[in-house]
């Protein structure tokens, strides 16, 4: 290798490294390789013009180094012209991008084609830049031209529009599709392609109409029955889709593909018994799709069916598919069987992916079971954190431990040190203010739930927290109101919120509508503290026996629930007062 080629590659190398990259930065050409560079009709590059090249690539890098993009790319275009070299051409297409220099990088760009003209990469990036500059036209001319290249034509409609997603926004790569489609209105990718273009365009009577032209030429084409469902669920018509569907695998009963979309959006309808038989009927097909049983394993587990979701996560785990996600669900089957130390082996196996601090939070928790809740602190706090949402997961989950364990004193300066860390956080906050209350600070709260709500206002659990706080405990029972009803405005079957509409309604002695949302909230959640307020709502209205009732079976599920017994000492009620006389 020359001197000169070394130090071309060693400057493009600086370059990649030292200039930024900013936004819409995707036409990335790599760095130099060799450079030969010669004069137009002439042999090799005298010495003289030899060195001149190297000391302006070298102010390019320099230039490039310190920021200055513009006086690099000039250097760089200047020795493209005079070595006629394509690889320099294509670093100063970068650069020009880089710099946001958009006249500048189609010249170096056209410059590229004329030096490679064999080449399809540099056609295919000068069309590119042309769709960002919108130059419609001359963009078609280009792709046309690429087609009939490529020879394939259906195949070079799918890479164009692979291309155009990657490189262009939106707006911008439906007209160049659209042209091109009308150019080969005979080729039904040329329909599937501006189909899928518009669809992510979000032009969905466009992609309707156009992927129907592409059935209508290639009526059993499995990608194209799968767009226009997807397509037909955009356009909010989930039945549709399914129906559709449905109908095409009467029909072709074989189509593994087009039977999993079908699966997939009847688990998006909720028609989970159908989807399971769709996937059943795919695992026949297709035993060892790791798609299929994955979701099959899911749906046993929704169904409450483990010993057959083990099956399928066993057979996962053999094919070394989705180990990481196989290893979690493991670990919950035998949490859920209470064999904590087969949990806790699988659960260590997570070691990375969405399922990690889960894991982790479920590690935790069954040390705090078996070895008490010290350990299972001890545990979390030697766990590595990779960013914000971790922390906060972590803190959450330790001060969860410490409240449930009334630990208040303790969770209370947990979430206070987090808030040091993580400050403003809103479900910390929401966190602290449930601790403050249980410790009778009441002005910390509710300046915490202030805070939250000043960002976000329409938090209907920081609402209902903070007007049932002041309902409970305080008489400024019109603005306690009104954040319950706001509250339950946004949410009006949360049990919760409804609880506290009926404890409210009961604080301003309205009986008769406290008791009515009470039965309500009752009815959707079996709850101890709703149960003491129903209780004690039945109690004042004259309803004991009923009430007892209700307390009884409250406190024989949840004998431990703080408001539950604090509303029976109130009242007088002995535990033996719930018993029943056999």
């Amino acid at each position: 290798m020359n001197r000169l080629s070394s130090i071309v590659i060693a400057s493009s190398l600086l370059v990649a490294c030292a200039v930024p990259r900013g936004g819409g930065e995707r036409l990335e050409p790599p760095p130099l390789q060799v450079v030969q560079p010669a004069p137009q009709g002439g042999p090799e590059t005298p010495e003289s013009l030899r060195a001149e090249l190297i000391y302006e690539l070298l102010v390019a890098d320099l230039a490039a180094r310190q920021g200055d993009l513009d006086s690099a790319l000039k250097n760089y275009l200047d020795v493209a012209h005079t070595s006629r070299d394509p690889k320099v051409a294509r670093q100063a297409v970068r650069l020009a991008v880089l710099a946001r220099r958009p006249e500048e990088a189609l010249a170096a760009a056209r410059l590229w084609v004329e030096l490679a003209p064999e080449d399809l990469e540099p056609q295919r990036v000068l069309a590119v830049l042309l769709v960002r500059n919108g130059r419609v036209e001359e963009a078609v001319d280009i792709f046309d031209a690429l087609l009939q290249r490529q020879g394939d034509v259906g195949r070079g409609f799918r890479r164009i529009a692979v291309i155009l997603r990657r490189e262009t926004e939106r707006t911008q790569a439906l007209p160049v599709m659209r042209a091109l489609a009308e150019r080969h209105a005979e080729v039904p990718e040329a329909h599937f392609a501006l189909a899928g273009i518009a669809h992510w365009a979000g032009e969905t009577e466009t992609a309707l109409a156009e992927v129907e032209r592409a059935l209508a030429m290639k009526p059993d084409w499995s990608v194209a029955v799968i767009l226009k469902a997807r397509i037909l669920v955009d356009r909010q018509d989930l039945d549709a889709a399914i129906s559709y569907l449905k109908d095409y695998l009467a029909a072709h009963p074989k189509d593994a593909s087009v039977r999993l979309e079908l699966a997939r959006r009847l688990v998006d309808a909720r028609r989970l018994e159908e989807a399971r038989t769709q996937f059943e009927t795919l695992a026949t097909q297709t035993p060892d799709n790791e798609d299929v049983l994955y979701a099959l394993a899911m749906l046993a587990m929704q169904f409450g069916d483990v010993d057959e979701a083990e099956g399928y996560l066993d057979r996962l785990y053999e094919l070394g598919r989705r180990t990481q996600a196989v290893a979690f669900f493991k670990g919950q089957i035998y949490e859920e069987r209470r064999q904590w130390e087969d949990a806790l082996r699988w659960y260590r196996k997570v070691r990375r992916g969405q399922y990690r601090i889960d894991a982790q939070l479920r590690i935790a928790a069954i040390l705090a079971q078996m070895k008490g809740l010290d350990e299972a602190l001890d545990y979390l706090d030697q766990v590595p954190l990779i960013n914000a949402e971790e922390v906060r997961r972590i803190y959450l989950f330790k001060a969860a431990l410490l409240r449930d364990a009334k630990r208040y004193k303790a969770a209370f300066a947990l979430l206070s040190e987090a808030l040091t860390r993580l400050p403003d956080d809103s479900q910390i906050l929401y966190a602290r203010a449930l601790v403050a209350e249980r410790l009778d600070k009441l002005d910390v709260a509710e300046a915490d739930l202030r805070k939250v709500l000043e960002r976000e206002p329409d938090n209907a659990a920081a609402l209902n927290a903070l007007g049932y706080t002041l309902a409970d405990r305080t008489d400024r029972l019109d603005e306690a109101e009104a954040l319950i009803e706001e509250a339950y405005r946004l949410q009006p079957d949360d049990p919760a919120i409804i609880d506290s509409m009926g404890w409210v309604r009961y604080r301003r002695g309205d009986l008769q509508a406290a008791e009515r949302y009470l039965r309500q909230a009752y009815a959707r959640l079996d709850d101890a503290e709703i149960a003491a307020h129903l209780g004690e709502v039945l109690w004042r209205q004259g309803k004991k026996d009923e009430a007892l009732a209700v307390w009884r079976k409250a406190w024989e599920k949840y004998p431990d629930d703080e408001v539950l017994n604090a509303t029976l000492e109130r009242f007088g009620i002995e535990p033996d007062d719930l018993t029943i006389d056999e």
